[in-house]
């Protein structure tokens, strides 16, 4: 798996890398469990993109549901 690429990623200086890293821990699922205590680490991220799929990645990690999308917006 590339979870400990992911992992790594997690802290790359370019938030889209961050976001994306995350992103890709999610799809991996419970396989990535050694990527937990980086993730936590990132749902405190300044970027709330990385910071909202840092949380949807735990959830996915741990294998519990993950949250519904957020609703848009429109003006």
């Amino acid at each position: 798996s590339g979870a400990p690429a992911a992992t790594r990623a997690l802290t790359d200086e370019d938030a889209r890398v961050r976001a994306a890293a995350a992103t890709a821990l999610a799809s991996i699922g419970p396989g990535a469990r050694a990527a937990v205590p980086a993730l936590q680490v990132a749902t405190r991220d300044p970027d709330r993109t990385v910071a909202d799929a840092a949380v949807d990645a735990l959830a996915s990690v741990q294998g519990r549901p993950r949250r519904p999308p957020r609703p848009i917006h429109e003006p």
